[in-house]
């Protein structure tokens, strides 16, 4: 059995939900993290963060044999506390679960990373389980398997203590977005051009401190070391946490929020490569999050971006 780690910050009623969810999936620990608030947060805020700093110890005393509390002494922000919460667990752990504050948990899910930790155990090439499967929404896409992606999606996901880098943020990542273009582009050769440089667009604000994202570098540092994701043939969890609360998703996207309580095949899997994963994630952004004049816009950027290289 797997442990868990569950990372929390100022959402005591969801916090409390995600907890029994992953109690009931079967984790053998879970460990909980919690970060504080800013010295500047406003006063609901503050008032929700210590009502989630006394649930969890509450909860700890209620399960001292499998539930181990971390309280931050002061506030990290979301990048910094996951990553020193992850290498936290890596001390007495082989293999982690990552829930954060807002993620509901499915016992699929679990069967899922467990399935998926031991046959991967040892392949250098596969560094990530993901929980959530947002392709499924592509009109075009019918996967009825696990599937490899250069994607890696931190809804929900695990990973391994000897595939995690422990210095993330120590890594001296490209800055410059037309460096990080052209890295993409060296493992997506036949992929939109608009959205390759979208994606280091955003890579670059979070390797420069603009975007406060861990997901993003750990993203980019398994696009660079050539490791994959292995993702669900559908979601396995829902994310319940789109509000004002939230650090960067405020809009619920119900499509890509959708779990199945179905049981999974896990025998065969389907192997995509990097140009076949922007295909479906055009796919999936024209047909959930893109309206038809924006889309009209964004493949005449695209058209003037090819002229000009």
């Amino acid at each position: 059995m797997s442990a868990c780690l569950i990372v929390a910050y100022a959402r005591p009623i969801i916090f409390k939900k995600i907890f029994y969810a992953a109690l009931e999936s079967g984790f053998s620990k879970i460990y909980l993290s919690i970060d504080k608030c800013k010295p500047d947060s406003s006063l609901k805020k503050t008032r929700d963060n210590i009502s989630v700093i006394e649930t969890a110890q509450k909860i700890a005393s209620e399960f001292p044999s499998m539930v181990l509390l971390h309280i931050n002494s002061f506030s990290l922000g979301l990048k910094l506390n996951i990553i020193r919460s992850i290498n936290r667990v890596f001390q007495t752990e082989d293999f982690v679960t990552v829930l954060e504050d807002d993620i509901i948990s499915t016992k699929n899910f679990f069967e899922f990373s467990e399935w998926a930790k031991d046959k991967y155990w040892n392949c250098h090439f596969i560094n990530h389980i993901s929980g959530i499967n947002p392709y499924t929404a592509a009109k075009e896409t019918n996967y009825d398997k696990p599937f490899f992606s250069s994607f890696h999606y931190c809804w929900a996901w695990s990973t391994w203590k000897h595939k995690w880098n422990s210095n993330l943020l120590s890594i001296s990542f490209p800055s410059k977005t037309i460096n990080i273009f052209r890295i993409l582009l060296n493992h997506w050769p036949s992929a939109d051009y608009l959205d390759v440089l979208s994606h280091a667009f955003c890579l670059s604000k979070a390797v420069n401190g603009h975007l406060d994202s861990w997901a993003y570098l750990w993203g980019f540092y398994s696009i660079i070391n050539n490791c994959f994701a292995i993702l669900p043939p559908y979601s396995l969890i829902s994310n319940i946490g789109f509000d004002d609360t939230s650090t960067h998703t405020k809009k619920q996207l119900y499509l890509l929020n959708n779990p199945k309580d179905s049981m999974l095949d896990f025998h065969d899997i389907i192997m995509t490569f990097y140009e076949r994963d922007f295909e479906v994630h055009s796919l999936r952004e024209q047909s959930i999050l893109i309206d038809k004049w924006e889309l009209r816009q964004r493949y005449a950027l695209r058209n003037r971006l090819l002229r000009l290289l």
